[in-house]
């Protein structure tokens, strides 16, 4: 009964969050169309905040209210985006507050799975919350199974955020490239899946600070060891391949791979193998490989 309460609230949360979040979008969007023009009623008149809302009591706004704040600096009913992020700041890390910060995470998540919610969490920092979060834990010795959850859900929820441009330049100016890397061969395979969703997000749009980065991170070094671990699962090893293809796609760093005679090797003997999947990937990143640079 408890777990089904939980879930109804995080669905309810998931909800309010997510209808506040389309009240700014119909706000920029009417920004955009409308110009400087103004309402003379006062429901229509703008508040000064960054996010408001006067059609609706979800308010995107970064200043809180207050009503709902409790007297520890949480809050008790979340309702916004702000809301749940704040639950986030929190340095508290108790299990009660790890609870908090795990239905918070599910929410944002959710969110995230939006691209249009992108310049509204930029713009909240959530990239330093996120990623502190995750510092915190993985500095720990022993983790709880909420800590746990946490750290996997923080991590879907990064990788969301990585198909933004802006968020991969906040990613590699904080030097956390090199923790996703040292992720990949983890022996829990939920951490290392995220990781390599983070990687192989990070690897899109063709920019070659993000390809630069994972390569200066000995990210092929982390990959080799992946591939050729016979104990680890295809779809590990599928969002490898992935990655060195994105970023094979770049010259300089096309180059670089080239001349690992050691990953060269690899990639020809799962290309000679029976896993099609992962043949097929191999192939087309051999063919690149080999190709004249345009």
């Amino acid at each position: 009964m408890e777990k089904i309460v939980k879930t109804s609230l995080i669905t309810v949360g998931i909800t309010a969050a997510f209808a506040a979040f389309l009240v700014y979008i119909n706000q920029e969007e009417g920004a955009n169309s409308d110009g400087n023009s103004s309402s003379g009623s006062s429901s229509g008149s703008s508040s000064g905040d960054e996010y408001s809302s006067s059609s609706n009591s979800h308010e995107m706004s970064t200043d809180s209210n207050g009503d709902d704040d409790d007297d520890d600096g949480t809050v008790s009913s979340p309702r916004t985006m702000y809301d749940y992020l704040k639950i986030l700041r929190n340095e508290e890390n108790t299990d009660y507050y790890i609870l908090k910060k795990l239905e918070s995470t599910q929410v944002l998540l959710s969110i995230s799975a939006y691209s249009e919610s992108f310049p509204m969490l930029e713009e909240l920092d959530v990239i330093n919350i996120v990623l502190d979060n995750m510092n915190y834990i993985l500095s720990l010795d022993i983790t709880s199974p909420n800590q746990d959850g946490l750290l996997i859900k923080l991590g879907l929820f990064l990788g969301n955020l990585l198909t933004s441009k802006n968020s991969q330049k906040k990613v590699i100016d904080s030097r956390f490239v090199p923790t996703l890397l040292s992720l990949v061969n983890d022996k829990v395979e939920s951490r290392a899946d995220f990781s390599l969703l983070c990687l192989q997000n990070l690897s899109l749009n063709g920019t070659k600070e993000g390809a630069e980065e994972i390569i200066v991170s000995q990210g092929l070094d982390s990959y080799l060891k992946l591939l050729n671990n016979a104990s680890k699962p295809n779809n590990l090893k599928k969002q490898a391949l992935y990655t060195i293809l994105n970023i094979s796609l770049i010259n300089r760093v096309k180059n670089m791979i080239s001349n690992n005679n050691e990953l060269i090797d690899t990639l020809e003997r799962i290309d000679s193998g029976s896993h099609l999947d992962l043949s097929n990937l191999t192939s087309r990143i051999l063919q690149l490989l080999q190709s004249d640079d345009e």
